[in-house]
């Protein structure tokens, strides 16, 4: 009825879309952003800079564990208000402690 060749076709179309559809879609409110409001900034009372540079550090590093991204946090605590560096700093702590950072 149908030849070999239209049903490998047809059948790699299929998982194709399948893969597509399992792909999560992230909206415009989910996107990262990892630029910091100067308001936030001045606003120490409410939001400590630590936890300005943990929401920023947990949007840039998906994969790894929390507790490391505090220790990630107070170690480049001289970057907390430049979040491109903080990510820097934070990046090569984490590469040094892949192992015991990523989670499981």
């Amino acid at each position: 009825m149908f030849s070999r060749s239209f049903l490998v076709f047809f059948g790699m179309v299929a998982l194709f879309t399948l893969a597509v559809a399992a792909v999560p879609v992230i909206d415009d409110e989910e996107e990262i952003s990892l630029e910091i409001d100067m308001n936030e900034l001045d606003d120490v009372e409410s939001k400590s800079l630590l936890a300005i540079a943990l929401k920023v550090l947990s949007a840039a590093f998906k994969w790894a564990v929390k507790h490391c991204l505090k220790e990630a946090a107070q170690n480049c605590k001289q970057h907390w208000k430049h979040p491109k560096a903080l990510i820097s700093c934070a990046k090569h702590f984490l590469e040094s402690n892949k192992g015991r950072c990523a989670l499981g």
